[in-house]
């Protein structure tokens, strides 16, 4: 038998046990049966099964997680009911029942009543609503379920359906609709990039969809989850729109602020997620800032300009610079992509001129990301020293500052072990233009 106890008393009461479920050792509050007989509390054994074990924990019996699900035990959630009602004198609180969770096998039919509602008038307008929320829950809950939805098609069936509640609430609030839209297509974008056999791209039904979400973005009402969220699908478009539509995005008054705002949030919490080793949500803000940002910056050397103005590069080499003490560490999975894609935003942003004149008192935390992050970092990295030298005002010392921070020695190692070829022909360029300041330190030192 168990053993529960009575609050700040610490009155220890026996507790059956088969009440306990194997894995936490905890009371059930969900018991669930397996093919195997075995039964456990829901929240255990999903993630056992969703961490890609096949098989009961107990018996070893293979389990098909295809084609079943755990059964509801309700005779024994009956009777842990009744017990926590015997024993309520001693503290022990009654088990609320349970919600039966949506399984992946109403996948189909949730899509199926979004497609539906669609097509229809406001009538069934809860209908969408109701499984828009149960796949939220499933992608939620289910790590696998994401990876169906993005078999079953449903970024299209989502897009649809975002873009009749953008119609319907623009200028005002955002729906709940459009929340869990969001919520949802944010992350199948995110699991898509985890899954190299996937895809993701926003279809945005009209034009209006790409302004509303921009607007979305910009309003200061707006809390940071949705933005992130937003920020996220509107990225994925990018390569749909015309030139000219990112431009409209990108001078919407307010719009380019509050990007850089993601990127801030994201370089405020990347220290405390470093030390605790821990992946935190405002580094997804990051994510979304610094990809949303390139989409809109790449092609308009006019958003390059606003984004300069509003503090884009500062806000570049906070984050940049809180990542640094994890450089020759390894740093995990969030904080390689952060470096990647800030890297990437800073090439970008160096191709107007003011990005370059303020790049140079950067060029020390530049140094430190080159060949210490990854080969990508590297890559970019190089390609942000090229720009500098290659576009340096006449009489401007940028080629000696590269030097003194250790330019030169950073692109001979790169030249000699880049794998990319464009990359090493860069660095040995780079290597020859520095060279000069080599031989005159050389003769410096002879002459002495």
């Amino acid at each position: 038998m168990g053993v529960a106890s009575n609050g700040p008393l610490m009155v220890q009461i026996p507790v059956p046990s088969f009440f306990l479920c194997p894995i936490s050792l905890e009371l059930m509050t969900d018991p669930v049966t397996l093919s195997s007989g075995q039964t456990y509390d829901r929240k255990s054994i999903q993630k056992w099964l969703d961490d890609g074990n096949c098989s009961c924990p107990v018996t070893r019996i293979p389990i098909n997680t295809e084609q079943e699900d755990p059964i509801p035990n309700h005779a024994l959630r009956r009777m842990i009911q009744a017990w926590c009602v015997q024993n309520k004198s001693s503290g022990i609180e009654r088990i609320h029942t349970p919600r039966q969770p949506p399984s992946l096998k109403d996948i189909p039919l949730l899509l199926d009543q979004i497609r539906i509602q669609h097509a229809a008038h406001d009538n069934g307008r809860h209908l969408c609503a109701d499984a828009l929320q149960k796949l939220c829950i499933l992608a939620l809950d289910r790590p696998k379920a994401r990876l169906l939805l993005l078999r079953a098609g449903a970024p299209h069936i989502i897009s649809l359906c975002l873009s009749k509640s953008l119609l319907v609430c623009r200028k005002t609030l955002p729906s709940v609709e459009v929340k869990d839209a969001l919520h949802l297509l944010a992350s199948l974008a995110e699991e898509a990039e985890a899954c190299p056999r996937t895809s993701f791209s926003w279809e945005p039904a009209c034009i209006d969809d790409v302004s509303a979400l921009a607007e979305m973005i910009a309003d200061e009402r707006t809390k940071i989850e949705l933005r992130r969220d937003a920020a996220v699908v509107l990225s994925k478009a990018a390569d749909q729109l015309f030139d000219c539509m990112k431009r409209e995005v990108g001078a919407i008054q307010g719009f380019m602020s509050r990007v850089v705002g993601l990127i801030r949030e994201a370089s405020a919490a990347s220290m405390a997620s470093l030390q605790y080793s821990c992946t935190s949500s405002s580094l997804d803000c990051g994510l979304a800032g610094l990809g949303l940002m390139l989409a809109v910056c790449k092609p308009c050397t006019k958003n390059r300009h606003l984004a300069f103005e509003v503090g884009a590069l500062d806000a570049l080499a906070c984050l940049l610079g809180s990542l640094c003490p994890a450089a020759h560490l390894c740093p995990n999975a969030a904080h390689m992509r952060l470096a990647e894609l800030g890297l990437k935003v800073w090439e970008s942003l160096c191709k107007c001129a003011e990005g370059r004149a303020a790049t140079w008192q950067s060029m020390g935390l530049l140094m430190q990301l080159m060949c210490n992050v990854s080969e990508r970092a590297t890559k970019y990295s190089i390609h942000i020293l090229w720009l500098l030298l290659k576009f340096a005002p006449v009489g401007a010392p940028v080629a000696k500052i590269a030097f003194e921070q250790g330019a030169f020695l950073k692109a001979m190692a790169v030249a000699q072990g880049d794998a990319s070829l464009r990359t090493r022909s860069l660095a040995g360029k780079i290597a020859k233009a520095l060279s000069r300041f080599v031989i005159a330190s050389h003769s410096h030192l002879y002459l002495e």
